[in-house]
């Protein structure tokens, strides 16, 4: 009896395949490889995620020891720091006022360009208007 083309790749030289031999043959080992590929990226997520969680947890906590970190920062009796920030809040200060004369010095000249711009075009106008005004407009009837 003539065998089916979809079973001849199964019988080789008369002899019957086994199911293993098949999945062998077809997989040639690129299942092991990607399992464990997959494998060691999966352990790698959970360990990344692991060790955010701890991180995120001790943050949150206050870390170490927080009192001896913000020492310098509640200390009262360094009189340095505080000379330091009234010189900054000085400088700034100047620098705040100078930054403001500046921009009224600009405002004010650009006002003035814009006034002797208006005043130069009204003088050239002027002249035109009186020409235009001795003509004697035609009176339209429609």
């Amino acid at each position: 009896m003539a065998k089916e083309p979809w079973q001849e790749d199964i019988y080789d030289n008369r002899e019957e395949e086994t199911r293993l031999e098949r999945r062998h043959r077809k997989q040639k080992g690129t299942g092991v490889v990607a399992n464990r590929v997959l494998t060691v990226l999966a352990s790698l997520f959970f360990v990344i995620v692991v060790a955010m969680v701890v991180v995120l947890i001790y943050l949150s906590t206050g870390g170490s020891n927080r009192t001896a970190a913000l020492k310098d920062f509640y200390d009262s009796s360094a009189p340095s720091s505080t000379s330091k920030v009234e010189e900054s809040s000085s400088s700034t200060s100047k620098l705040k006022k100078r930054k403001n004369q500046l921009l009224q010095k600009v405002v004010l000249k650009n006002t003035q360009m814009e006034k002797e711009r208006l005043l130069f075009s009204q003088e050239r106008v002027k002249p035109l208007l009186l020409n235009v005004q001795e003509f004697p407009l035609p009176s339209w009837k429609l």
